[in-house]
């Protein structure tokens, strides 16, 4: 049983390796960062 199990393991690591090398290459996006908002800190214009 434990040498099933082994085996079983083997082939699914090696056809999983298999896929993943045939796989072709996918082309990457980069994303432009993002600006950050400008941000005015309100003044007040009443004095207390």
């Amino acid at each position: 049983m434990s040498k099933f199990v082994l085996a079983t393991g083997l082939v699914a690591v090696v056809s999983l390796g298999a896929c993943a090398k045939h796989s072709g290459k996918t082309e990457t996006v980069h994303a432009e960062p993002i600006m950050e908002p400008v941000y005015v800190e309100p003044v007040a214009t009443k004095k207390y």
